[in-house]
């Protein structure tokens, strides 16, 4: 299981007060959403994408985490971009496959990974494939 973001933190000062400002004092914190503005100012919120690095060792039973991953896929709204394709390596160690998958937001992207329904497939891959996942968000 990976953690869900914290998001970015913003400290309030409040200079309504006549007195001077105690710099020692705690001051709260407020989480405030990874958001984007969009063509009418309206408020969306940022996508998340899984980027993996895979090297499959049992091609026939890879194909079982394909078919078990579908329901969780479809369930958080994934959408995948690359999958598998030819690729090139500029600098560093390469995986024989990588896939970026596109979810609405980064929330999106690790309730899918922690879910029950993935849970399942990701047994079935840890047990026939290597990879790296991470999610990243969009910008």
């Amino acid at each position: 299981m990976i953690p869900s973001p914290r998001g970015n933190r913003l400290r309030l000062f409040d200079f309504s007060s006549a007195g001077a400002l105690d710099l020692d004092q705690e001051l709260p914190e407020v989480t405030i959403p990874s958001v984007l503005f969009g063509k009418d100012e309206e408020l969306i919120m940022a996508k998340g994408y899984w980027i993996a690095r895979v090297d499959i060792r049992d091609p026939e039973r890879y194909k079982d985490y394909v078919a078990a991953a579908k329901p969780a896929f479809e369930k958080y709204g994934a959408t995948f971009l690359a999958r598998g394709g030819e690729f090139h390596r500029l600098e560093g160690a390469v995986r024989a496959r990588n896939v970026v998958i596109e979810f609405p937001s980064v929330q999106a992207a690790i309730d899918c990974y922690n879910s029950p329904e993935y849970q399942i497939a990701a047994a079935i891959r840890q047990e026939v494939a290597d990879a790296e996942m991470v999610v990243v968000e969009g910008v």
